[in-house]
């Protein structure tokens, strides 16, 4: 019979004379080299003793596995007869104690030892597999009998990949934990894989090895789990879903607008974080130095391509800011610091790993600071949310467009048409355009023309000196394939490398220097076409220059002969009076519902709108002009095409953009029309027409909005200025080279229809040739007529020789015609095609009001005013729409 030595008395003296060891380090820290190289010597004693251990325990536990491995074994294990006392102070097993020793000894005690304690009955033991898991109720009491009764020390045994023996030993009421692998000791403790509490390590090189997140007791990675599941395991699977979903609304947000150069900053820095979260997270669960050394190797390769990421994402919006000013909101602010941060944060973590003690001085300090380097980087973590939810308020993504900003930064999707300013005629005629913008009252144009002709001259050198390094660089590629080849097949020689590095050297300059003349030739560019679009379109020959409108003609009115009612001004003979006196226009609910340039329009008033705005389409339509009835909404780059800015040169603000929701973001700004002269010509944006089909003319009804800037006076009162008004507008298209009808042919017809309906409707007007000052941008030519406003005369000055009233303060706006030639078309891409020329052209454009209804209806009014008998009467042309009436009088 073999004899087995019990080692407890040599193991429990190495324990206590650590434990004294460990009483005099803190008695006398002073002398800590001495002490911690005696207690070396004693953990190496140690470890040879628990290798030795370990070693026996494997054979003699053979068959203890073999049972837990097997449930009915186990249960078998235990079917010992009942004691003959049939006490059942030991829990109700009917077995007593010394009967359960003695049956365990002679089942599985190799060693056949007359040892008063078996090691088996020693040790607390509890064997488990990852391959097997008992769930049997009969097992799991026995278990838990075995663990109670057992209570001297304990014994864990994890059989996985590697054997993991974990000896927990009691010594003077204190534990000492020890972890032993087949690779040697590690003097540390980890979260047991079984979630048990643990007490918290003492010394930095058991801190070490500690859980990132959470502390023991949590998850850990087993050893047949594949280090990838601890991306999902217990906590993380909370954090995946957040940076998942954070970086998934980041990315919607960038693809659902038109991709930018500056597109790539938030893709690659939202693309770093979600990096950076791998990178922790693959390192959380981890146990042994195998997991550990895998899961670094992981963790900085994700670290390093989160850092190049963050890096190319700084360099992008160094290069986007380009000019512009830095640092001028929290998230830039917020930014830069991160950026510090994320460098320095790196240099830690290269430092500590890499070189500790290199720079550090020994590994320990390397120990020392990885703690640091932990905490820092969820600090860090933090202050990168931060600077994304900083982002959220940037003038970029909110799009709160300034006046400034709103023509270069109003969104356009990519089936835009893509406007095609005359930059060519515009650099060969500088001091035209120049001119025209004096001409215009654009001062801040006046240099715009020279700067497009220096822009253009750079991007013209830039072109030609790119073409010496585009052809170095091709014969440089070919001469490296050609010199390496030959390389690879007669072995490369050190003059060989020189010569290739050297090749490939001068190879990247070029590249380098090519891409930096290609940016600028590419700036150059887009601020040539800015400035090109923002230029007013070239006057017309015919429009005089200056402030003064030229007299062209009257219609139903002769000066020589006026109207009674103008030598004897009544300012009571208003349309507002009118109006309101026989409940026609009600100014004052409109005052509470909407505010002031708002009005109601009741009774015939309501009607007689309906009857001007079928008036006019029945002209249009008698002259072959296309009904339509077009949107009143645009997107504002529409509108900005045909002429229209959100503020004039002044900075008034013409026309309302429409605030959009958090829904609509991503989509292009809208606008108010403030005429359906906008919707009608962007029918045909980014088509071609036929030439056989032109001049193709349209008329349609339509509300119209308009801010109106401006004081409120005796001239803007009423129905003259408001903000929301009905308009049937004429638009038309015409070759530059007609088959029939010019743009100038089409001018006319137009006129002609507005005399007709202004002569028919018996309203004293006049017909005057606009000034360059009064011109649209868009416009080359405009024609406005006036009609006489009774209420708008203005008694003589006093220090007047004349005795008749200011004639001249009487006249009001009531239709204006325009030729745009190719101004609008240009910018809508609307094409030509076919006629006499073989190449695509841009046609010209003509637009004019067919019936501004508010101020036509108050012209009707004052000049229909029958003072005796106290009504006004209705056009004739207009009855057919008004049931026959011919007055409007009082109401009974």
């Amino acid at each position: 019979m073999s004899t087995y030595q019990d080692p407890s008395n040599e193991r429990d003296a190495l324990l206590a004379a650590l434990q004294e060891q460990t009483d005099l380090l803190n008695a006398h820290p002073e002398e800590a080299d001495i002490i911690s190289k005696v207690m070396d010597d004693l953990e190496e004693q140690l470890a040879d003793l628990v290798e030795e251990e370990a070693q026996d325990l494997q054979t003699c536990l053979s068959p203890v596995l073999e049972m837990f491995t097997n449930p009915q074994l186990l249960i078998d294990a235990f079917s010992c007869p009942p004691s003959p006392s049939g006490d059942a102070d030991d829990g109700g097993s009917g077995r007593d104690e010394d009967e359960l020793n003695n049956h365990l000894r002679e089942r599985f005690c190799s060693h056949e030892c007359d040892h008063e304690s078996c090691r088996l009955a020693n040790e607390h033991w509890m064997p488990k597999t990852d391959a097997n898991i008992i769930e049997d109720d009969e097992v799991l009491v026995l278990a838990s009998v075995l663990i109670s009764w057992f209570s001297s020390g304990s014994l864990v045994i994890s059989f996985g990949v590697e054997p993991l023996i974990f000896l927990q030993y009691k010594y003077l009421g204190t534990s000492k934990t020890i972890w032993k692998t087949t690779t040697g000791l590690r003097s540390n403790i980890m979260a047991s894989a079984t979630g048990v509490p643990q007490e918290h390590p003492q010394t930095i090189e058991a801190r070490e090895d500690e859980p990132l997140l959470g502390g023991p007791g949590a998850v850990t990675q087993r050893d047949s789990d594949p280090i990838y599941r601890n991306l999902i395991k217990g906590t993380a699977a909370v954090a995946q879903f957040g940076i998942l979903i954070l970086v998934a609304l980041i990315w919607a947000g960038i693809f659902s607008h038109p991709l930018i150069f500056f597109s790539a900053h938030p893709l690659l820095n939202s693309s770093a974080i979600l990096l950076q979260v791998q990178a922790a997270l693959i390192l959380q669960p981890t146990a042994t130095p195998q997991q550990k050394l895998l899961g670094t190797r992981i963790h900085y390769s994700l670290q390093a391509i989160s850092l190049a990421a963050f890096v190319t994402a700084f360099i992008i919006i160094e290069i986007n800011k380009g000019d512009h000013p830095r640092l001028t909101s929290p998230h830039s602010i917020f930014g830069l610091i991160t950026y510090i941060c994320i460098i320095l944060q790196a240099l830690l973590g290269l430092v500590q790993y890499f070189f500790p003690v290199t720079i550090l001085g020994s590994a320990d300090a390397g120990k020392r600071l990885y703690k640091y380097h932990r905490h820092f980087g969820y600090s860090l973590l933090v202050l990168e949310l931060a600077t994304v939810a900083a982002a959220t308020q940037t003038t970029l993504t909110r799009r709160n467009f300034t006046a400034s900003a709103r023509n270069s930064e109003l969104l356009r999707p990519a089936t835009a048409p893509k406007p095609s300013p005359d930059i060519k005629h515009i650099r060969q005629n500088a001091e035209l355009y120049s001119k025209n913008s004096v001409d215009r009252n654009y001062p801040a144009h006046v240099d715009y023309p020279y700067k497009i002709q220096e822009l253009s001259e750079e991007a013209r050198r830039l072109d030609h000196d790119l073409k010496t390094p585009r052809s170095r660089i091709k014969q440089l590629e070919k001469t490296i394939a050609n010199l390496a080849a030959s390389a690879r097949q007669d072995g490369a020689s050190s003059a060989i490398e020189e010569e290739l590095a050297s090749l490939r050297s001068e190879a990247q300059r070029l590249k380098d220097e090519s891409h930096a003349m290609n940016t600028r030739r590419a700036s150059c560019t887009e601020e040539i076409q800015r400035l090109a679009l923002s230029l007013p379109n070239l006057s017309s020959p015919e429009t005089p220059v200056g402030d003064d409108p030229k007299l062209v003609k009257y219609i139903n009115f002769d000066p020589q002969s006026p109207p009674e009612w103008v030598s004897r001004p009544d300012p009571s003979r208003s349309h507002v009076a009118i109006g309101t006196a026989l409940e026609l226009i009600d100014f004052t609910s409109s005052a509470t519902t909407t505010g002031w340039g708002w009005y109601f329009l009741i009774n015939e008033g309501a009607l007689l709108e309906q009857a001007l705005i079928q008036y006019a389409l029945s002209v249009a339509r008698n002259r072959g002009w296309k009904v339509v009835s077009p949107p009143s909404i645009v997107y504002s780059y529409i509108a900005e095409a045909c002429g229209f800015q959100p503020r004039d040169q002044h900075n008034e603000q013409q026309i309302w953009a429409i605030e959009q929701n958090d829904k609509d973001k991503s989509k292009p700004q809208r606008s108010l029309t403030g005429t359906a002269e906008i919707p009608l010509a962007a029918m045909y944006a980014g088509r071609e027409l036929d030439a056989s089909n032109l001049p193709l003319k349209l008329v349609g009804a339509s509300r119209c909005y308009r801010a109106e800037a401006g004081s409120r006076g005796v001239d803007t009162k009423g129905l003259y200025r408001v903000h929301e008004f009905t308009k049937v507008e004429l638009f038309g298209w015409a070759d530059i080279f007609p088959a029939t009808s010019s743009s100038d042919d089409l001018f006319a017809e137009l006129l002609d229809i507005q005399t007709e309906i202004l002569t028919a409707l018996n309203l004293p007007c006049r017909v005057l040739e606009m000034p360059t000052t009064d011109l649209g941008a868009s416009a080359s030519r405009k024609r406005d007529i006036e009609a006489l406003f009774p209420s708008r005369l203005r008694a003589p000055a006093a220090d007047s020789d004349s005795s008749s009233p200011d004639l001249e303060s009487g006249w009001g706006e009531v239709t204006s015609a325009s030729i745009c030639t190719d101004y609008q078309s240009r910018r809508l891409g609307t094409r030509v095609r076919g006629g006499s020329a073989k190449e695509s052209r841009f046609p010209h454009t003509v637009n004019g009001t067919a019936m501004a209804v508010p101020r036509v209806l108050a012209a009707i009014l004052e000049n229909g005013w029958d003072e005796k008998r106290k009504v006004v009467v209705i056009p004739e042309v207009l009855r057919k729409w008004m049931g026959g009436l011919e007055v409007i009088g009082e109401k009974s």
